[in-house]
């Protein structure tokens, strides 16, 4: 039989590697740190690493039970990122995909944003797209791949639809100058 060892270091007792501590580690009664670039004069990256083929390198935490879940697992095998809990940006944070941070979605405490930030166009792909309301009540605009495109009014209608031959309008037609009708 074996017995599980442990080597016992005192609550803020430091693990230290590196000529000048450059990486430290310990436990200061109630938090713990893993800390890289102690010394500013060696400061450098910290990298976690997994060397096992097709392993994965998993963050969890405990949920106040007494099971830890999994928040973050980076997949080796399939080479994705999959966060298993929401994602939490505060204000003035963005998300920024592309090398040029192209791609950006931010919330600014006032608006949120979808800017499209580089080069070409800012393309939403789908077969059936719609705009909704905040509380996902009423339409707003609809799009129908190889069909109709509508715009609704307070959630009615739809107010004005197009069509293989046209555009078809429920209601008035205002027009702030004159409507030229093509002979």
């Amino acid at each position: 039989a074996t017995t599980a060892l442990y080597t016992n270091w005192p609550d803020n007792s430091r693990i230290s590697l590196g000529d000048s501590h450059d990486l430290q580690l310990w436990h200061g009664g109630i938090d713990s740190y893993i800390v890289n670039g102690a010394d500013p004069a060696n400061q450098g990256n910290l990298y976690i690493m997994n060397k096992a083929d097709d392993k994965d390198i998993i963050f969890q935490a405990s949920t106040g039970s007494a099971s830890s879940e999994t928040y973050i697992q980076l997949d080796g095998s399939l080479g994705i990122t999959t966060f298993h809990k929401n994602l939490y940006l505060p204000d003035d944070t963005e998300i920024r995909i592309g090398t040029g941070s192209d791609l950006k979605i931010y919330h600014n405490s006032s608006n949120s944003y979808i800017q499209d930030a580089g080069t070409g166009e800012l393309r939403v792909l789908a077969s059936t797209l719609s705009v909704r309301n905040s509380g996902d009540t009423e339409l707003m605009i609809t799009a129908v791949e190889n069909g109709a495109v509508n715009l609704y009014y307070n959630g009615i209608g739809p107010k004005l639809a197009t069509s293989t031959t046209g555009v078809s309008v429920t209601g008035a037609v205002t027009a702030s100058a004159g409507i030229t009708q093509p002979i």
